[in-house]
């Protein structure tokens, strides 16, 4: 598919160890809306953006801001 912009990169299979870990921080953090497919992917936490290079730093990024895992 080309958009106006560019042509977008082939669609790769889900990680399911990430997915796990993202469907883990949305139970336990449902008010926190997660863009994992957002360039860089994306949090925001009330008025705060949030993000990082990979959905696995920005989880890992998370799970620091709200002390631990989920």
């Amino acid at each position: 598919m080309t958009t106006w912009a560019q042509a977008l990169p082939a669609e790769k299979p889900p990680d399911p160890v990430l997915t796990q870990r993202l469907e883990l921080f949305r139970l336990t953090h449902s008010d926190v809306p997660v863009l994992r497919r957002a360039t860089p992917p994306a949090a925001w936490i009330g008025p705060a953006r949030i993000t990082a290079p990979t959905l696995a730093k920005l989880l890992d990024a998370l799970d620091e801001i709200y002390g631990g895992a989920g």
